[in-house]
């Protein structure tokens, strides 16, 4: 039985969803990443609604207007049902405030870099490394947004449309943006990374975006570091044993369902 640093760098390079999995049942990752057996359950509207929000975003902070943004999403994703139409302007106030604050934190401070859809990896010494080339790559993944603000300090934000949720449950990814960006740019002095959810309502302030806490780049190369590696280590235990695992999965997004033992071939 391999240990479970061995176990981590057999898998490697790991993302965030693949270590989620890994981490909530080992029967789905095995039959995900090892045997490669295609899933069963079909992409469903919210996140078909999610990826095109995400993209009139991505267009919307590359300098595309809204209403030229929206467009083109369209255009690109032509199957969309009508429902998902009536989602997506719902999502457009979001859309815009988020644009409209991003404009007003570079009038007020000044952005120096910015990288949308950004494609971030690790090596297992956290030093810098290819996204999608070399052998030595441990932990990888996109970044919605990246901003470094002319006073040192980086920004990462992930836009979700799905309901909001308290930023302790998205420790283990804010971290691993912080250790990502931190890598990347030695010349960031602190970074804070947060969460925008586009789909809710704003909060009292009439913000949409949760922040989690900042750091200074000393803070990320020793206390963030230690808790993203001692995070992957307890997911590469989890695959000692290859069992299934009712979770919170199993419900609504597991993609083995009908395959698994648990649920008899039914879900």
């Amino acid at each position: 039985m391999l240990d479970a640093k061995q176990t981590l760098l057999t898998y490697a390079p790991w993302s965030y969803s693949m270590a989620g999995l890994a981490k909530d049942c080992s029967y789905a990752f095995n039959k995900k990443y090892v045997e490669k057996v295609k899933g069963d359950k079909p992409e469903d509207s919210a996140t078909s609604t999610g990826t095109i929000a995400h993209r009139i975003l991505e267009l919307g902070l590359l300098g595309t207007a809204v209403d030229a943004a929206y467009t083109q999403a369209l255009v690109e994703y032509p199957q969309i049902t009508f429902e998902q139409r009536s989602q997506l302007e719902c999502f457009r106030d979001a859309i815009e405030s988020f644009l409209r604050d991003v404009d007003t934190l570079d009038r007020k401070i000044g952005i120096v870099y910015r990288d949308v859809e950004a494609e971030l990896c690790i090596t297992p010494d956290f030093t810098a490394a290819s996204y999608s080339e070399g052998s030595d790559r441990l932990l990888r993944g996109k970044v919605d947004l990246h901003l470094v603000l002319k006073n040192g300090q980086a920004l990462v934000i992930d836009h979700k449309s799905g309901a909001a949720r308290a930023i302790k449950y998205h420790q283990q990814q804010l971290d691993a943006y912080l250790v990502f960006i931190t890598a990347k740019q030695p010349d960031v002095l602190s970074a804070r990374a947060g969460i925008h959810y586009v789909g809710t309502l704003p909060d009292r302030r009439g913000k949409r975006t949760v922040w989690g806490p900042g750091y200074s780049r000393h803070a990320v190369q020793s206390m963030v570091r230690e808790r993203v590696w001692s995070w992957l280590l307890s997911v590469a235990a989890n695959l000692n044993e290859i069992k299934p695992n009712k979770c919170w999965r199993c419900s609504r997004f597991c993609e083995y369902q009908l395959q698994c033992p648990l649920f008899n071939g039914q879900s």
